[in-house]
C-alpha cells in the first residue's frame, strides 16, 4: 500500500522511469552476455580452440591449392622467354659455383644469390600457365644447391655425430632427406631474445588480455631464417597482421608457421630440410619491432613452441610417389 501510494505520489515522468527498471536490467545483462560471447569468440580466443583449417594471430591463410587461380596465371611460356631463363639460371648457377669455391663461413653472398633465385621462382609460378619440365627441374635443383651451401656454411658441424640419452646417435643438424630416422626441431634462430611467450598475454596494440598462439623471437633485421624441420612449405602468404608469411607441412601432425619476415625465399610446394633458409627476418604487418613470431601446430591446434623444441618427436610418414608436389603446382 505504501509502494502504490508512493508510485501515485511520483511524478508522471519518474514513474515511466522506475517502471523502466525490469528492461534496463534485462538490457544491462544483454549487452554483458554478447560483451562476454564476443571475447570468447574473438580471433584470439578462438586460434587457441581452433582445430581445423590453418590460421595464425587469428588470420587464415592461403594454402598451396587456394593461392593459384588459373584465371589469373599467364600464357606458357614462349621459346624466346625459356632462352632467356636458361641464361638467368646459368647466370646464377656460375656464381653459386664461385661462391662455393671460397673458404669462407660467410653467407651474406649466398644470401643475395637465394634472393634472386627466389623472384625467379615466383615469378615462374605466377606468371606462367606452364614452365617446361626440365627448365622445373633445374631451378628445383638450384634451389637446392644453394640452400645446402648455405647450411654448409653455417652448420660446418652437420656431420658430427654425438651421442644422446633419449637416441643412441644423433646428428646435431638433420640430413635433408625425408627418411631420416628420427624427427626433433631446432629453433628457427641462432641467437634471440624471446619478447613474447605463448598463451595468453596483454595485446601491445589494444592492451587488452588475448591468447598469442606463437612465440615471438626477436633479433637483427635481415637475420636469417630457417626451417625447424625437414618438410614441405604449403603457403607463403601475407595479411595485415602477419605480413609476410611462411607455413610448413611436416607430414606427422606438426606444422609450423613463421610471420613478419621483410622478405621470404621460398615458394610453396618446395621440399625443404633442417636449417634451410625461409625468410630474412623484419617488421612487415602488425609488429612492434623486428622478430619472427614462431607458431607450431599439432593436430591444427596451437601448442606451446618450447614444449616441443629440441624434443624427440614422431617420425614423418614416407610420402608415396603418386602424393602431390611443386610440380603439379605447374
Amino acid at each position: 500500500m505504501v509502494l502504490v501510494g508512493s508510485m501515485d505520489a511520483m511524478p508522471e515522468f519518474l514513474r515511466k522511469f522506475v517502471a523502466c527498471f525490469p528492461c534496463v536490467f534485462k538490457g544491462m545483462a544483454l549487452v554483458w552476455l554478447l560483451i562476454w560471447s564476443g571475447c570468447a569468440s574473438s580471433p584470439e580466443a578462438r586460434d587457441e580452440e581452433r582445430s581445423d583449417g590453418l590460421s595464425v594471430m587469428g588470420e587464415s591463410i592461403r594454402t598451396e591449392d587456394e593461392s593459384f587461380d588459373p584465371a589469373l596465371m599467364g600464357r606458357r611460356m614462349s621459346v624466346a622467354e625459356r632462352t632467356h631463363w636458361q641464361q638467368m639460371m646459368e647466370s646464377v648457377s656460375n656464381r653459386l659455383k664461385l661462391l662455393k669455391k671460397e673458404d669462407s663461413r660467410d653467407v651474406t653472398e649466398l644470401v643475395d644469390v637465394k634472393k634472386r633465385l627466389s623472384r625467379m621462382l615466383h615469378m615462374a609460378v605466377r606468371h606462367y600457365s606452364g614452365v617446361p619440365q626440365e627448365l622445373r627441374q633445374d631451378l628445383l635443383q638450384l634451389n637446392s644447391d644453394i640452400d645446402r651451401e648455405i647450411l654448409r656454411r653455417r652448420m660446418p658441424e652437420e656431420v658430427e655425430v654425438r651421442t644422446s640419452p633419449r637416441l643412441p646417435a644423433y646428428r646435431r643438424v638433420a640430413p635433408p632427406s625425408l627418411s631420416d630416422d628420427y624427427f626433433m626441431f631446432r629453433w628457427p634462430l641462432d641467437a634471440f631474445e624471446v619478447t613474447s611467450p605463448f598463451g595468453m598475454r596483454e595485446d601491445p596494440f589494444t592492451g587488452k588480455q588475448a591468447f598469442h598462439d606463437g612465440i615471438d623471437l626477436a633479433a637483427e633485421r635481415g637475420t636469417l631464417v630457417v626451417s625447424p624441420e625437414r618438410g614441405k612449405v604449403i603457403a607463403v602468404d601475407y595479411n595485415d597482421r602477419c605480413g609476410k608469411l611462411v607455413a610448413i607441412d611436416h607430414r606427422n601432425g606438426f606444422k609450423t608457421i613463421f610471420c613478419h619476415f621483410d622478405e621470404v625465399l621460398t615458394v610453396p610446394g618446395v621440399e625443404i630440410g633442417k636449417g634451410w633458409p625461409i625468410g630474412l627476418l623484419g617488421t612487415t604487418g602488425r609488429s612492434t619491432g623486428p622478430h619472427v613470431h614462431f607458431k607450431i601446430t599439432l593436430e591444427n591446434k596451437a601448442v606451446n613452441p618450447e614444449r616441443f623444441v629440441e624434443t624427440l618427436l614422431p617420425t614423418p610418414e614416407k610420402q608415396h610417389s603418386s602424393s602431390k608436389n611443386w610440380n603439379d603446382g605447374w
